[in-house]
């Protein structure tokens, strides 16, 4: 997105955030050409819908449904159109279409850690730790289980002096949930920036030392349930591995393809949320158009969603390091709502038209919040027009070919 705003300096900031601050903006604009007027859209605008009705989190139901103002398209310089003027709920687990947004601006702060390392001469390595887990284990005492368990492994003389040895400068870590045969697997990546590359056995002595901290904190009794795991398995418990940055990225979540809003896959059988999600945005589909589906597998399906959305909810997507951010002159961070807000935004958008609230309602319920935005992108404010004309007149958004 050209000339894509960020926060405004404060008084105080490093004269580094500001070069930092164009990095991003290169790189938000390159994301951002890629969304513009893309299918996954319509993925994201599906996946959304199926959100607003069975999310048991008030933000998200209300989530670019519900008017808090007058309801707005605008356009961006690089003719990407959006709403202003409704409710966001500015999750990056729950909403497909926040966590574009979000993601985009995300990877653009860890493309530059990584970056900026690589031109001091550093190296990198992902560190992926798993729980071992069983069918029936409930995801949030889980998740909680796993970020004390990454706290203890984090701390002690013992983790300063493996610091000291690989040359650490700065690390980011995310939690990924995925949903398999044997129910929630949750899994921590970790990557760790260090002041060079590291060899063969220096990796191997990060990936002992992890798992040795790794076991101890995992095959405790977890606080909230008292529930016992089972020890981590050598060969999967912990890896280490070099990579590439965008190889990073998608680890991270924050891949192109994952940002753009494809619904990334799972491994061998297993689900992401967002799958979960689309499974149950086909089957209510089905349901209204009382289409064969199956009822049962449907309800299985929206309470794993619901038991997700309560366990990740209020969760960090991303974790840095003490001091990361100002290592490598990143600006100071934002919470996920503005951020979303200053990516979607980009700088002085123009006005294409307003949006009616009878207009809003229809457009609602007939699913077509992201053909309204194509139809501005293509016409402007006539192509919207003719666009809603249809609507209101109980026709298709596009006219037939």
């Amino acid at each position: 997105m050209p000339g894509l705003t960020l926060r405004r300096r404060q008084p105080g900031r490093r004269a580094g955030a500001i070069a930092v601050a164009r990095h991003r903006r290169r790189s938000l604009g390159n994301n951002g050409s890629k969304v513009s007027g893309d299918r996954n859209r319509e993925t994201r605008y599906r996946l959304l819908r199926a959100a607003n009705r069975h999310s048991p989190h008030r933000n998200v139901q209300k989530c670019r449904r519900c008017a808090r103002g007058v309801i707005e398209i605008y356009r961006t310089a690089d003719g990407r159109c959006f709403y202003r003027g409704l409710s966001t709920c500015s999750s990056v687990w729950e909403c497909a279409v926040c966590a574009l947004a979000i993601c985009i601006g995300r990877a653009a702060e860890v493309r530059a850690m990584l970056d900026r390392n690589r031109d001091r001469g550093g190296g990198a390595i992902m560190v992926t730790l798993t729980l071992p887990h069983d069918a029936g284990d409930a995801l949030r005492p889980m998740a909680a289980h796993v970020a004390r368990a990454m706290q203890y492994v984090q701390t002690g003389r013992e983790w300063v002096r493996v610091k000291g040895q690989i040359g650490f400068r700065a690390s980011v870590r995310a939690l990924e949930v995925t949903y398999g045969t044997s129910g929630w697997h949750p899994h921590v990546h970790m990557v760790i920036c260090t002041d060079r590359a590291l060899s063969d056995a220096e990796r191997e002595d990060v990936r002992v030392y992890f798992y040795r901290r790794w076991v101890y904190a995992i095959t405790r009794p977890n606080k909230d349930t008292g529930r016992v795991y089972r020890t981590p398995s050598v060969e999967h418990g912990v890896t280490v591995t070099e990579s590439h940055r965008d190889d990073y990225l998608a680890k991270l979540g924050l891949a192109d393809e994952v940002v753009r809003g494809s619904v990334k896959q799972g491994h061998e059988g297993s689900r992401t949320p967002f799958q979960i999600l689309d499974d149950i945005a086909v089957a209510d589909r089905a349901l209204g158009r009382k289409e064969p589906f199956d009822a049962e597998a449907r309800e299985r399906d929206i309470a794993l969603y619901q038991e997700y959305a309560r366990g990740m909810h209020g969760r960090r997507q991303l974790t840095y390091s003490r001091d990361a951010r100002a290592l490598f002159g990143l600006d100071d961070e934002v919470d996920d709502e503005q951020l979303m807000l200053d990516i979607e935004a980009g700088d002085a958008p123009d006005r294409v038209t307003e949006v009616e609230p009878d207009v809003w309602s229809t457009i609602v319920e007939t699913e077509t919040r992201a053909a309204a935005l194509r139809a501005a992108e293509q016409g402007g404010a006539d192509g919207y027009l003719r666009m809603s004309d249809r609507l209101m007149r109980g026709l298709p958004p596009d006219p037939p070919p």
